[in-house]
Order: C-alpha cells, then structure tokens, then sequence
C-alpha cells in the first residue's frame, strides 16, 4: 500500500495485488463492504494520518477508484471543508472497470470514521456516537501500545530490472550492512527486495530506505507478504543482496 500526499486535503493510496493478499480479499470485494474491505479502508487512513499528516476528522470525505493497470487500483481520497460541495458522483466504486461489468454507486463518505461503516446499515446519531467513541479509545490505547522505535521494521522495495538493483547496491556499498533479500516475482516482473532494520537507528534505516526509493517503488512489508515471496517468488539472494550485488557495481 503507497500512500502519496496530493496536497492538505487529497491523498492517492495505490493498492497492489499483494496488498490484497495482506487482507485476504479481491479487487471486487472494495465495492461491496465485505470486513476484508472495511479493515484495509481503516488502515489506509491510518497510514494517510502518520505518512503524511492528512486529516479525515475535520470534514467529508469523497473516494474515486482509478484502475491504473495490471493488478493495481488507485484510491484518490479527497476531504471537503464545504459539504454542500460534495459531488456523490466522485465517490463511486466501478466494477466494470475492474472487469467484473455493471456499475455499483459507492455512497459518499462522511468522516473518516464512517469508513468502518461504508457499506453497513444506516444507524441513528445516538447509535452510532457510541461506536466512534470506542473506535477513538481503541485507537489511542493501539497508539500507546505501538512497538517501540528500535523494534525491527521491515520494507520491500520493487524494482523493474536487476541493472537497477545492482545500481542501488554500489551507491550503499560500504555503508550498509542490514539483511536484505532479493526476490524475483515473475507475475509481476519485478524484482523484490526485503530489507530488515534490526540494529540500524532509525535515522540510518530511513536514509538507507529513501536511497532505495529513488531507484525503486517502497512498501511496508507484512510477514504475510514476506511468506508469500518466500512460497512463490524465485530467491535470487538470501540475507546479503545488496552487499553480493554491490560487487557488481
């Protein structure tokens, strides 16, 4: 899942096939509210919150699904300060555009915690007050007990050819010493780096994974996703890529 800040009030969030695998769903479950759906919505506006600051408490929210190829789907989400500028036309879901047929019209957000009832039964104010205070509670206490910042973090970087890799690999020559696995994921046609933290600062694995970002595409990487390369990618690397590679530089 990449998320890009547009500006204060848009995000575009990128989904991948692998995403959907995280959340055990397909393309066409987004439009019609299965928990897969629900879950993956709430932790995309998680993650708008902490990568980029993007406030979705302040107003509306409008959704416009963007295929964008091959096993990807782009979600533009934007907040509207002014609700009688909505346009429910904006935040549509359409199947047909994901190769299913027909038209299914998505109903217009209204706050980011109406993400978690997108597609439920319409509830009265007095229903519903108490479920998004608990919503609120449970996230402060999953904030408080986030892991703690040297605790192992974990990104996948994707790379369209190997040259490429092998670039990336003499420009941290030297300087870099972390496991890292590099993968080759023929469905996709890219090449899958998995890198771990471990003892690295934070401030030296943020700069090592902004280095790999100009010359790749970054994901967090979730132990289901890594199992997943791991079952059906072809290993190219185990543990050191980036320092055999960088031999090739």
């Amino acid at each position: 899942m990449k998320i890009e800040k547009i500006s204060d009030k848009q995000i575009r969030c990128t989904l991948t096939t692998a995403d959907l695998i995280d959340f055990n769903m397909k393309f066409s479950e987004l439009a019609y509210g299965s928990e897969a759906a629900r879950a993956l919505f709430k932790e995309m506006i998680t993650k708008a919150h902490d990568e980029c600051g993007f406030d979705a408490s302040s107003g509306p929210l409008m959704i416009e699904a963007v295929p964008t190829g091959a096993g990807s789907l782009t979600l533009v989400i934007t907040r509207v300060d002014d609700p009688e500028e909505l346009d429910t036309r904006f935040a549509k879901f359409t199947p047909d555009s994901l190769g299913h047929g027909g038209s299914k019209e998505a109903p217009t957000l209204k706050g980011a915690d109406d993400i978690l009832d997108l597609y439920g039964q319409k509830e009265s104010a007095a229903e519903a007050a108490p479920k998004r205070k608990r919503r609120r509670k449970d996230a402060a206490i999953k904030e408080n007990q986030a892991k703690p910042v040297d605790a192992d973090m974990v990104r996948l970087f994707a790379f369209k050819d190997l040259d490429t890799v092998i670039a990336a690999s003499g420009i941290l020559k030297g300087i870099f010493d972390a496991p890292n696995t590099l993968y080759h994921e023929e469905k996709e046609e890219a090449y899958c780096l998995i890198v771990h933290k471990t003892d690295l600062t934070p401030e030296s694995f943020n700069r090592i994974c902004n280095t790999l970002s100009e010359y790749s595409t970054m994901y967090d990487c979730t132990s289901s996703r890594e199992a997943h390369l791991k079952e059906h990618a072809k290993l190219i690397v185990k543990d050191r890529a980036l320092q055999t590679l960088a031999e090739l530089a």
